[in-house]
């Protein structure tokens, strides 16, 4: 059975406190940003109990906890914030501490906010109907969820349609859509395959020298990549450049929050080695 989902009315104060508690997490206050996204989320913000999630799957201002980050993400989601099903659905298909590897759930998750026209969840469900990862396999279905992504703005699904949109269409399309290999190192992380971090930090990398979203997006995962290790060495330095270049460069919001935060991360790892854990 599916949840339904509806999206809650915000009253302006619960507005206002949302955008305190962002205040508070930006100057590094985090217990005050923490009480304030509290009591936004009783009140009905999904947005705050998004952030919240944000916390808990960075760690920041907490204890990385992902079981508790999964929580917070499906109460937003419950209450329509599409980007917090997509990280319910990434949460799910990558796996984590706390939190089983389950591609069943992925794909619902995914399909639910694909429902909502998110082009990153379209995409990622498409690509498991081609493969049978989680579902059973659907190709005509996929083909029709890769075009809805190209129209919602993922321009690397594109090269997975059988007859390409046509050109009108094409040119139609907003100019901050991913490139390619954005889309790819995405799936390769995801994939968790050894293997494929090289890889995978090698197609951040020149998607990251490009222009527009899609480049402010790989600005932040080298970054964490960097910072983490993962597919390239350590340098905290590069990372906390980068993920400075990605909150600089991008019109999103919440990309704009968490680059922010992996850069205050960093910077608090370099002033004091003890702190530990991953800013993603």
């Amino acid at each position: 059975m599916s949840l339904a989902l509806v999206a809650s009315p915000i009253s302006a104060p619960t507005r206002a406190a949302e955008l305190d508690g962002m205040d508070a997490f930006r100057s590094g206050a985090f217990a005050e940003a923490y009480r304030t996204w509290r009591d936004a989320s009783d009140a009905g913000d999904a947005r705050a109990s998004r952030f919240l999630g944000v916390m808990y799957d960075t760690g920041e201002g907490v204890p990385q906890d992902h079981r508790q980050a999964l929580e917070w993400y499906r109460k937003a989601a419950e209450h329509g914030d599409k980007v917090a099903m997509f990280n319910v659905a990434v949460l799910y298909d990558a796996g984590a501490d706390g939190v089983p590897r389950d591609h069943q759930e992925a794909a619902r998750w995914y399909g639910q906010a694909a429902e909502h026209h998110d082009g990153r969840a379209e995409y990622n469900l498409a690509l498991m109907l081609t493969s049978g990862d989680g579902v059973p396999r659907d190709p005509a279905r996929a083909q029709r969820l890769f075009a809805e992504a190209v129209r919602d703005g993922i321009a690397a699904a594109s090269a997975h349609l059988r007859h390409p949109l046509p050109r009108a269409a094409m040119n139609a399309l907003p100019p901050d859509t991913e490139d390619a290999a954005f889309g790819q190192a995405q799936r390769a992380l995801l994939s968790r395959k050894p293997q494929e971090k090289a890889a995978a930090a090698a197609l951040f990398r020149r998607a990251a020298a490009g222009h527009g979203p899609a480049a402010s997006m790989a600005q932040y995962d080298l970054a964490w990549c960097t910072e983490n290790g993962v597919g390239t060495p350590v340098d905290r330095q590069q990372a906390y450049r980068l993920y400075l270049q990605a909150a600089a460069g991008t019109s999103s919001v919440g990309l704009h929050q968490i680059a922010e935060a992996g850069a205050l991360h960093v910077r608090l790892q370099m002033q004091d080695p003890a702190v530990t854990g991953p800013a993603r």
